[in-house]
């Protein structure tokens, strides 16, 4: 991907599905995260804990996400 590049390349992958799960880690604070589109909302709705993903979402998304906070991370797929 760098082909003769001698600089640094980052790469971001979107696998489709819905719903549309965002993670990585937050370069303000170095913490993992995950969240839905609505990372993107002007006030974002960033989750680090299964609490902050109770507060901020509903429904079919909160066991999702949950699921997603406590796998992806192991999977350093950020790094």
């Amino acid at each position: 991907l760098g082909g003769s590049s001698t600089s640094k390349v980052n790469v971001t992958v979107k696998w489709d599905g819905a719903p549309a799960i965002v993670c990585g880690i937050n370069p303000e604070n170095g913490k993992f995260f995950v969240g839905s589109k609505s990372i993107f909302n002007k006030v974002p709705k960033i989750n680090y804990t299964d609490a902050d993903i109770r507060k901020n979402h509903k429904g079919g998304l909160v066991p999702k996400l949950r699921y997603a906070l406590k796998y992806l991370k192991d999977l350093n797929i950020y790094n």
